[in-house]
């Protein structure tokens, strides 16, 4: 393919890892837990899980926030 100048479009390579934020735009959180989840007292670590996601069939973006 090299020789006869073809190139294959079904696959691309990423030069850089995947990161979901946009810059300056959001500030990122340092990781301060560093997956140490034992504790001595109760309510010590609290953590929550936001998920933004686009609706496609309107292009709306939303927020899901999982309460407990």
């Amino acid at each position: 393919m090299h020789e006869m100048g073809l190139k294959g479009v079904g696959y691309n390579k990423q030069s850089r890892k995947y990161d979901s934020s946009k810059g300056p735009e959001g500030k990122r959180v340092k990781n301060k837990i560093h997956r140490r989840f034992k504790i001595d007292r109760p309510l010590q670590k609290l953590s929550s899980d936001v998920t933004k996601f686009k609706i496609p069939a309107t292009g709306e973006k939303s927020i899901f926030r999982a309460n407990s």
